[in-house]
């Protein structure tokens, strides 16, 4: 596993066995602020699931939980979380990519320049 903050250097490790990228969870939770300007209902609702995140954090920092002891903790409440936002979140992309596609050429690539 390879955290990274999204830098287009850290892509040629995309494609390598035995390496998976992860991104930071600080860079994608300020993009969701800045989305709230655009999306308000859909920024907010992932954001409230952030949180819930950060709250399982605290508290395993609080309760001083050995290694173990937050991996069972976030298995119990933040895997549930990411679950949920993974499928709320396909839910969103597909009906766009969908709408995308169906946009004529010009408009399109403007659209994946954003």
């Amino acid at each position: 596993m390879l955290q990274t903050d999204g830098y287009n250097a850290y892509n040629i490790y995309e494609k390598r066995v035995g390496i998976t990228l992860h991104g930071c969870m600080a860079h994608a939770r300020r993009k969701f602020e800045q989305a709230k300007d655009n999306d308000l209902e859909r920024a907010a609702y992932v954001l409230e699931r952030m949180q819930k995140l950060y709250m399982t954090e605290r508290e395993a920092r609080e309760k001083d939980l050995s290694f173990e002891q937050r991996r069972e903790l976030r298995a119990e409440k933040s895997l549930p979380v990411l679950q949920e936002l993974e499928k709320r979140t396909v839910s969103i992309r597909l009906p766009l990519v969908e709408e995308i596609i169906s946009l004529p050429d010009n408009m399109r690539q403007h659209s994946r320049q954003r």
